[in-house]
């Protein structure tokens, strides 16, 4: 068996977890038997901390309000967002709490993180409205050094942000139920936090890209919008329909019945919310002959890529 004196990783991501870190440890301990509280483990323990704090900016992020729906950004593979955020992004309104902690010296204590499951509560300080539980952890490299990606400190490390995904209004003193749970995913373990209690009552609840939710609450774009929509009735004449094909879900949100004008959209666009507009898809189009006034597309990802699919959308409906 081989001999390890010393262990040292850096394998951890802004929520700790993201990066195997459990499993690495794991197998580390598993395969050099002779690691144990006698060996140098770097870092040997981690502690993962987490504050409910209300944010404009997180909120817009993640959360539009549409009519009688609320529009929520996609949830990827991890339940977290990754993101340095400044003091002035947000205001911290219920204690901090301490989550968890593993010592990677322990299979015992690795492997309990593994199955970790609790409901817990959390004390409110303030009246407001959560939208996001800030997660950072501490490192202990020996009894004396420690890092942390607390925020307002410098690290390589971003915060993690758990959105509440509904409203969540609080006032000071309450206790608030947490259900918190370390799930195994594709890739890795990682940390999810869900508010354990009925606050929103709304008659559709969705998801979109971040994209769509983002420019929802930016007032410029939402201008833009209107003022395309004031166009399509200023240049409308009286003895015809302008024809308006949506191969975007940009418009899709709007409730907006313009005299003159009609909508469709491509039956593989998703409709969210709007009533306003007509499904059709391209045999339905071939087969009624039906020629559009106006397309409006997005030929760029939200990573910022051009996208082939929507050149190969906008040839074959022009």
């Amino acid at each position: 068996m081989t001999v390890v004196d010393l262990i040292i990783s850096e394998i951890f991501d802004g929520g700790l977890l993201g990066e195997n870190c459990l499993e690495v440890f794991e197998d580390a301990i598993t395969r050099f038997g002779n690691v144990s509280y006698s060996s140098l483990i770097i870092p040997y323990r981690a502690t993962f901390y987490v504050v409910g704090v209300s944010s404009l900016k997180i909120r817009n992020e993640n959360r539009a309000v549409i009519n009688d729906g609320a529009l929520y950004s996609n949830v990827t593979d991890a339940p977290y967002n990754l993101e340095f955020l400044n003091p002035e992004d947000f205001e911290c309104i219920t204690d901090e709490l301490k989550l968890f902690q593993v010592d990677f010296r322990s299979l015992d204590s690795i492997r309990s993180c593994q199955n970790y499951s609790d409901n817990i509560s959390v004390k409110c300080i303030k009246d407001g409205l959560i939208d996001a539980f800030v997660g950072w952890f501490t490192l202990e490299l020996d009894e004396v050094e420690t890092l942390t990606n607390s925020p307002g400190t410098e690290s390589c490390w971003e915060q993690a942000i758990f959105p509440t995904r509904k409203l969540v209004n609080i006032q000071k003193n309450d206790c608030l139920p947490l259900l918190v749970n370390i799930l195994k995913g594709n890739k890795s373990h990682f940390v999810t936090i869900k508010v354990d209690r009925d606050d929103e009552v709304l008659e559709n609840k969705l998801f979109a890209s971040s994209l769509l939710v983002h420019r929802l609450n930016d007032p410029t774009w939402m201008n833009y919008i209107k003022e395309c929509l004031n166009y399509l009735q200023q240049i409308q004449n009286k003895n015809s329909i302008v024809k308006v094909l949506l191969l975007s879900t940009s418009f899709l949100v709007l409730e907006n019945d313009v005299n003159g004008v009609d909508f469709f959209v491509d039956s593989c666009v998703d409709v969210l919310f709007s009533k306003s507009f007509a499904r059709i898809s391209r045999e339905q189009a071939i087969k009624a002959d039906l020629r559009f006034d106006l397309i409006v597309t997005e030929l760029v990802r939200e990573s910022g890529t051009l996208s082939p699919e929507g050149f190969q959308n906008l040839e074959f409906w022009r």
